[in-house]
């Protein structure tokens, strides 16, 4: 049951020029709702504890997008309208780490529109596609709460959808023209194998912990393994290649996946093949935006000033991920001969090595808190062991001398 919450998005009127928003963390449940570009007189506002409470961010700014950073910061994307026409404009980026105290970190200038392609990563960098670079569509990096940024490498087709890996080493992109991956920040990209899958616009991307790569189109899911290098297709029944997939996401305190399905509404699935439907009350086809914080997801309606919220079932309870990445989690011995032991984790966490490209070349679950993985046969240089569980990923360095 989808539960109309007593805030509402603005005065009457508002639902002829602007498009409802939401935006929010599985971190916790901040949300945060706004009008987009297109809206005339706007107000965005922001809650810490689900919707109960809220605060004005902005008034008279339209909002872009949102990145909420592991380490408790915001980043907004406003836009602006000339006084002369309709058109709006990227107008600036604002940082909080409060959601009530702004600072304009200066005007950016992307023509990427919210399609869930801004993404970070757990060790804080942030990462905004920018359509129209001189040599084609890149990355901007910030690695320092947005106060400065740094190009990735240029891709030949725009950035529709994205996924970066918790270390952001792996990024993946769904683009007109098939899927790219990089394993080295962005700094190189490589074509996809697996092919078919045609446009990714509609859909979107997704790395899970254990470093399993989703990505969904109109009607088309595919699965890779191996960090998005080939993928297979994972297409669930017909009746959800009827029409496109949006909105697709993978929510790490419960460990599903969810859809915005066209007119049949918002789905759930374990696997991401089988799919139930949990549009329940909600209007579906006047849904116009979802998002997802850690225990609800929120919908706006094109309809309605109404905001609405469902809660999800099988969120872990526990430390929180912000906890678990300042865990004590031990890797030894640093430099490596022919062994490494991981100690400090969470029974059940998926762990990794990977080399400095960014390839995995060892994948396990652990039993116990601890792990030993050989290293003899592995190449000297400098590698990250990374482990990752439902509550949030931890990432050492560890050099590698046979």
């Amino acid at each position: 049951t989808w539960q109309p919450l007593s805030f509402t998005y603005g005065p009457a009127g508002l639902a002829e020029v602007g498009t409802r928003k939401v935006f929010a963390s599985d971190k916790d449940n901040t949300v945060i709702t706004a009008y987009g570009w297109n809206a005339g007189a706007t107000e965005s506002h922001i809650s810490t504890d689900g919707g109960a409470n809220w605060n004005l961010v902005f008034s008279g700014k339209p909002v872009d997008a949102a990145l909420f950073l592991p380490n408790g910061n915001i980043l907004l994307a406003t836009a602006k309208r000339y006084l002369t026409t309709n058109i709006y404009v990227a107008d600036s980026l604002f940082r909080s780490g409060d959601g009530i105290n702004w600072t304009n970190l200066g005007e950016y200038s992307s023509a990427a529109s919210d399609k869930g392609d801004y993404a970070v990563a757990a060790n804080n960098k942030a990462f905004i596609p920018r359509e129209h670079g001189l040599n084609g569509p890149y990355f901007d990096v910030s690695s320092d709460n947005g106060d400065t940024w740094n190009a990735t490498g240029y891709l030949t087709e725009g950035i529709n959808a994205a996924a970066v890996s918790p270390t952001g080493d792996t990024i993946i992109v769904g683009n007109t023209d098939g899927v790219r991956y990089s394993h080295d920040g962005g700094a190189t990209w490589n074509d996809a194998g697996g092919g078919g899958w045609g446009h990714s616009e509609n859909g979107g991307a997704a790395i899970l912990p254990n470093g399993d790569v989703y990505v969904a189109g109109p009607g088309k899911i595919y699965k890779s393994t191996d960090g998005g290098q080939t993928f297979s297709d994972i297409s669930p029944d017909p009746w959800i290649a009827m029409t496109g997939i949006s909105h697709f996401h993978y929510h790490v305190p419960s460990g599903k996946f969810f859809i915005k399905n066209g007119p049949y509404g918002i789905m759930e699935s374990a696997d991401c093949i089988v799919w139930t439907n949990i549009t329940g009350n909600l209007n579906a086809g006047g849904t116009t935006d979802v998002a997802y914080s850690k225990n609800y997801i929120y919908a706006s309606s094109a309809s309605s000033d109404t905001l609405y919220r469902y809660e999800i079932q099988g969120v872990t309870t526990g430390v929180s991920a912000r906890e678990f990445q300042r865990a004590d989690v031990q890797v030894y011995p640093n430099p490596a001969h022919d062994h490494i032991v991981v100690r400090n984790i969470p029974a059940g966490s998926a762990v990794r090595l990977l080399d400095f490209a960014g390839k995995v070349v060892y994948n396990a679950t652990s039993e116990a808190e601890s792990l030993n993985i050989r290293t003899d046969g592995l190449v000297n240089g400098i590698y990250m062991v990374q482990t990752a569980g439902r509550e949030g990923v931890v990432a050492r360095r560890v050099v590698i001398s046979n």
